[in-house]
């Protein structure tokens, strides 16, 4: 049995990267799965790898790939118990709060009610805490290749400075400031609209 799962989450696994977007969707639907049927400690065995997974795909330039990633991803927060999500969130906490301004309302909607379910009044204290990595996120987000996710990394970089611990903050403002300066000079107007706000607020 233990075997079998062990087929099954490795087959899954892979095809999160495959490059077809729909055995990616499918595979994130499956992860979500998975992670009910292996909830605790088995489910704590392959936590690391499976949160680098479910990183990329919450990441995919596919709005139906990323809605499927934001799923799998709420299942599996809930299935490590929350005692135990704090491993986690240096991977997933940028990806999880990038998601609640992406243009797509099924994928921004359902990441913010995943964000209020699973971080509740410490989101953040959370961002704060894993700042480093949440700022190299939104960054290279802001240079991705698909408009919809550069427009969304230049709203929550602007939350970033407006809402979250400055003394945690500051010593990255440099960085973010020209991650939107360049965001200005972008082809979409949607994505310099958002830098002018970002750096308004």
């Amino acid at each position: 049995c233990c075997c079998c799962c062990c087929c099954c989450t490795t087959c899954s696994c892979r095809s999160m990267h495959h490059p077809n977007r729909f055995v990616r969707e499918t595979a994130h639907f499956t992860a979500a799965s998975m992670c009910e049927a292996l909830a605790g400690q088995r489910l704590l065995v392959i936590g690391q790898d499976l949160a680098e997974r479910l990183a990329d795909g919450l990441s995919d330039n596919w709005s139906q790939v990323r809605y499927a990633a934001c799923v799998a991803t709420r299942t599996f927060m809930k299935c490590v118990g929350q005692e135990e999500q704090g491993r986690f969130l240096p991977l997933l906490a940028g990806p999880m709060c990038l998601n609640r301004y992406y243009v797509a309302e099924g994928v921004r909607l359902y990441s913010q009610e995943t964000w209020r379910q699973v971080m509740g009044d410490s989101g953040r204290a959370a961002v704060a805490r894993y700042v480093d990595q949440v700022v190299f996120y939104y960054i290279s987000q802001s240079k991705a290749s698909n408009h919809a996710v550069r427009e969304a990394a230049c709203a929550v970089i602007a939350e970033l400075m407006e809402k979250v611990d400055r003394a945690a903050v500051s010593p990255h403002v440099p960085d973010l400031l020209r991650a939107l300066l360049l965001c200005f000079k972008d082809s979409s107007w949607p994505v310099r609209d958002a830098a002018c706000t970002a750096c308004g607020r």
